[in-house]
């Protein structure tokens, strides 16, 4: 359900895939594909390898997720 608030775990991202997905590293070492979602994505924040981000996992397939914040 839209707006509906999931669990957000912290994580790396390790490499930026093509069509703005990326590999995460979770702190817990699962690893998952992510996409930038929000207003990150409307404002065009840059995501790069190194970069430490908040992952909001799929309820439907857990090695999937949007990454929601990106931390400075």
């Amino acid at each position: 359900m839209a707006g509906e608030a999931g669990k957000g775990l912290d994580g790396t991202v390790t490499e930026a895939l093509p069509n703005g997905v990326f590999r995460v590293e979770l702190d817990s070492k699962q690893v998952v594909l992510a996409h930038v979602a929000g207003k990150d994505s409307v404002r065009f924040v840059r995501v790069l390898p190194g970069d430490r981000v908040k992952v909001e996992l799929s309820s439907y397939d857990l090695g999937r997720g949007r990454i929601i914040k990106r931390f400075r």
